[in-house]
C-alpha cells in the first residue's frame, strides 16, 4: 500500500510538472536584413524653366544611390531631399542653424542581382526658387541609412551652382 501511494504521488508530481512545463513554441525566425550597405550623393544642379512660366527659376537636382545586398531582389530606397533658403549671397547667409525649409520625398526601386554595389541615378525637380539654396539628401533601405554631400545652388541669375561650401 505504501508503494502504491508513493507511485501515485510520483505520478501526480510528474503530471503537475508536465502541466506547468511548456514546450517552447517555435516562432517564425526573422531573416536578417539583406541590405549590407547604402550610399547617396548629390551630383549636380541644372537651372531652367521647367514649368513653362518664362522664368529660369526651376532646378533639376541629379544624384545617385548605391546599394549592396546579400540577396538578389528588388529593393526600395526611401529618399528625402531637404532644401534650405540661405539668402541672396551664399557667403553671407541670412539663415543659420540646421533646420531645413522643405522636404521632397521619393522612393527609388532598385534591382540588385549580386553582392556587389548596384548604383541608380535619380532626378528631383524643384520649382519657382529665387536666391541661394542649400540641399542635402538622406536615404534609407532596410536597416541602413546614408547622408549625402551638401550642395549649394542659385536658380535665377548669378553663377549657377553647385559651388564649394
Amino acid at each position: 500500500m505504501k508503494n502504491a501511494k508513493r507511485s501515485m504521488g510520483l505520478v501526480l508530481i510528474i503530471l503537475t510538472l508536465s502541466i506547468f512545463t511548456v514546450a517552447p513554441v517555435s516562432a517564425k525566425r526573422q531573416r536578417e536584413d539583406p541590405v549590407e550597405g547604402l550610399g547617396v550623393s548629390l551630383r549636380g544642379v541644372k537651372v531652367s524653366d521647367l514649368d513653362g512660366d518664362g522664368f529660369e527659376d526651376d532646378v533639376k537636382i541629379y544624384g545617385t544611390v548605391k546599394v549592396k545586398v546579400s540577396e538578389e531582389g528588388r529593393y526600395s530606397v526611401k529618399l528625402v531631399l531637404m532644401t534650405k533658403y540661405i539668402g541672396k549671397d551664399p557667403n553671407n547667409p541670412i539663415t543659420s542653424g540646421k533646420k531645413y525649409d522643405a522636404k521632397t520625398r521619393m522612393t527609388i526601386r532598385i534591382y540588385c542581382d549580386d553582392d556587389s554595389w548596384t548604383t541608380k541615378k535619380f532626378t528631383i525637380k524643384l520649382y519657382n526658387l529665387e536666391g541661394w539654396y542649400k540641399g542635402l539628401a538622406y536615404a534609407s533601405c532596410g536597416d541602413e541609412t546614408a547622408k549625402s554631400n551638401v550642395i549649394v545652388f542659385d536658380p535665377p541669375g548669378g553663377s549657377v551652382g553647385p559651388v564649394n561650401n
